[in-house]
């Protein structure tokens, strides 16, 4: 492993940075760190390809001690089985021949969105010649809308604001 210090000086004032940074490879850190895809429980990433790595680690919510959630050859990945309507925090390193690591990236921030409402159970019940009940359930609270007509342009329309999971309209 390598440690450095930063100074510049005038030829009067030396000024030195006095933290260190540990790494083990002079291979610079991945740049251009960019999420592709995000999904409710998926993110798909890339970085600019280094020639002089052989492989990639890749880190999620990295704090010191933490172990990398992947090693590969190529610079995309996807992580899979994420938690819905999270923030992850996304770094990834280089690795040379000879197995030494890079500095981490810069830190991606990507939240994962929210799972998309789900419309289920959709029935007519009570039917008549003039009208009949819909019901049907959502995943999440929901407002209900029902657009319907005697030929297929829709033109009657039936709504309620109220935000709930069971819907049912007339």
């Amino acid at each position: 492993k390598y440690f450095y210090k930063v100074e510049s000086g005038d030829g009067t004032v030396t000024t030195a940075l006095e933290t260190f940074k540990e790494f083990s490879s002079f291979l610079s850190s991945p740049l251009g760190l960019t999420a592709k895809n995000i999904g409710f429980n998926e993110i798909q990433f890339t970085w600019q390809s280094n020639p002089k790595a052989t492989k990639y680690k890749i880190y999620i919510n990295h704090t010191e001690n933490d172990k990398s959630v992947a090693e590969q050859a190529i610079n995309e990945y996807t992580l899979k089985e994420l938690t819905v309507d999270t923030e992850y925090e996304i770094q990834v390193s280089c690795i040379d021949n000879q197995n030494k690591e890079s500095a981490l990236s810069e830190i991606l921030q990507v939240k994962t969105i929210k799972k998309p409402l789900e419309i289920k159970f959709v029935q007519a019940q009570d039917i008549s010649k003039t009208s009949a009940v819909i019901n049907w359930i959502t995943t999440e609270n929901a407002n209900s809308t029902v657009t319907y007509g005697k030929t297929n342009s829709l033109n009657l329309i039936e709504a309620d604001s109220e935000l709930t999971k069971n819907h049912s309209l007339i």
